[in-house]
């Protein structure tokens, strides 16, 4: 009998999509959905002299799926990088980076992946591209970690063989390493979500590729939504809501752990523009009354840059090079 402890995710990103390079990078996942899967084409609906359909034939193939796990932050730059791209990279110190992830129109960055579900012998995809990426901070138990999951898919996966794994060398990031600003004022929350879809199409099956998906291009739009709750305290929020106001937030996470010198390891989310939906809450009997404020993402600026989002990674790995 298998445990899910005994599973393991390694990875290690593509010099070209799909080359299926050695997963060397180990990532300790809370929850993995990755499933090779077959379409099947049915023929029902052929007269065949029975009430029976016949038997359907195996069609479009590919490896859908994710995984949810703690924020390393040298590991989640990876996921960045394959959710949007090369980024935009400074040197900030001796071995020290500020790397800059953006959405965009391309998605130039895809995976290699060894995932054990129980510590038998691994499903090694290649080609994995991140469609839908989510964060999540709370306060309870496990969830005192920033939390990252992603969906997305790539070719058809192969049975492989174990391989040794190895626990990240940098800290998750946590709640008490988190500022948060909405509107420019300091924010206290009880949590926090955001959920993006950068438009990816996946899979990208076409007539004359055979059963397997080709390489996924942007072409969809992107979508970017979340919610906080805190304490109901006035009607500030609604008043947000009801006079559609453009509303920024921005959260940094700066671990406790240096990368060299001075310098932590750090990740500076912004969303420039938001719009709230809205926020009043329900009242029954004398609990404390919270509100759940959810929004919507719409691009503004960003340092020049005209965005939804924006992420600001310093990490001792320059992403841009990989």
């Amino acid at each position: 009998m298998r445990s899910g402890n005994e599973g393991q995710l390694k990875f290690a990103i593509e010099d070209a999509w799909a080359d299926g390079k050695t997963p060397s990078i180990s990532v300790p996942t809370l929850k993995s959905t990755i499933k090779p899967d077959v379409e099947m084409a049915p023929r029902d609906g052929e007269g065949c002299a029975s009430r029976y359909a016949p038997t359907p034939r195996a069609g479009k193939q590919w490896t859908p799926g994710g995984w949810e796990f703690n924020a390393y932050p040298d590991i989640l730059g990876y996921f960045l990088l394959v959710a949007y791209g090369t980024p935009s990279t400074t040197q900030i110190n001796p071995g020290v980076y500020s790397n800059v992830f953006q959405p965009g129109v391309v998605s130039d960055q895809s995976m290699s992946l060894e995932d054990s579900k129980g510590g038998e012998n691994p499903l090694m995809v290649p080609g994995y591209k991140i469609k839908k990426l989510n964060f999540s901070q709370a306060m309870a138990g496990a969830a005192q970690f920033l939390i990252f999951g992603c969906d997305g898919g790539g070719k058809f996966g192969t049975e492989g063989s174990l391989t040794t794994f190895t626990y990240p060398s940098t800290f998750p990031l946590i709640f008490s390493e988190a500022a948060m600003t909405i509107a420019g004022a300091a924010a206290y929350l009880d949590s926090v979500q955001w959920t993006e879809d950068n438009g990816l199409v996946v899979p990208n099956h076409k007539v004359g590729a055979g059963g397997e998906t080709i390489e996924p291009d942007v072409s969809g739009n992107y979508k970017g939504e979340g919610s906080f709750v805190l304490d109901f305290e006035d009607l500030s929020n609604w008043d947000k809501f009801r006079l559609a106001t453009d509303v920024a937030i921005a959260i940094t996470y700066t671990s406790s752990q240096l990368i060299a010198g001075a310098d932590p390891y750090k990740l500076t989310v912004t969303m420039p523009v938001v719009r709230f939906k809205n926020p009043l809450p329900d009242r029954s009997g004398s609990a404390q009354l919270k509100e759940t404020v959810g929004f919507e993402m719409f691009a503004g600026d960003v340092d020049g840059a005209n965005v939804p989002i924006s992420y600001t990674l310093q990490s001792s790995i320059d992403y841009s090079a990989l």
